[in-house]
């Protein structure tokens, strides 16, 4: 399945069950966590894509999203190379706001 937004197909359902709500049941999570998480998963795209258009590596971006400075919450960091990999195999016109985006409405939308 693909996300498909006004400028670009973006193929996330699989990694959006792999990391938006790994750590809990879905029927444990309430529709206001289910949100927050997937706001965060967003933010971890958001900035892995501003560490790509930066020039960083993967690995910078990973190290950078797993450090304290980067403020993202440690129940995440076992999504963060799944999602940075992703990032990195994206085509350069993909690399907007548009891949968080995409990524956040399917989280969203996943129904397990």
């Amino acid at each position: 399945m693909m996300i498909r937004s006004a400028r670009m197909a973006v193929p996330v359902v699989a990694l959006v069950a792999a990391t938006s709500l790994s750590a809990v049941p879905a029927w444990a999570v309430s529709e206001a966590d289910k949100a927050a998480n997937c706001a965060a998963t967003a933010d971890i795209v958001r900035e892995a894509v501003a560490q790509r258009v930066a020039g960083q590596s993967s690995e910078q971006a990973q190290g950078f999203l797993t450090s304290d400075e980067a403020g993202v919450d440690d129940k995440f960091d076992s999504a963060i190379p799944m999602l940075v990999d992703w990032v990195y195999t994206l085509d350069e016109a993909h690399l907007t706001e548009d891949a968080a985006k995409a990524m956040e409405t399917q989280c969203l939308e996943f129904k397990s």
